[in-house]
């Protein structure tokens, strides 16, 4: 996982719980086109052509481990964990 940064982490968590584009950019306060962004560089990362086969690399042994994206981001809300 270490190739994602600690926002593409988010969008990923995100995007995998189902949420669309104008949704996530409202919970991380961040343009809807902001949110685009991150979305097709993820899709690049993970050489997906949409966002259903991104979730499935996500959740993949190939992809990240979202379990621990989870985590990490749990860490961090609760102000346990530094961010970069």
């Amino acid at each position: 996982m270490s190739h994602l940064n600690f926002r593409q982490e988010h969008v990923l968590l995100l995007i995998t719980k189902g949420l669309r584009s104008k949704e996530i950019a409202s919970q991380l306060g961040l343009s809807e086109r902001t949110v685009k962004w991150y979305v097709s560089q993820l899709l690049l990362v993970f050489d997906a052509s949409n966002r259903t086969e991104l979730v499935g690399l996500a959740m993949s042994d190939r992809g990240a481990s979202v379990k621990s994206i989870s985590i990490g981001m749990a860490a961090a809300d609760a102000g346990t964990v530094p961010l970069a």
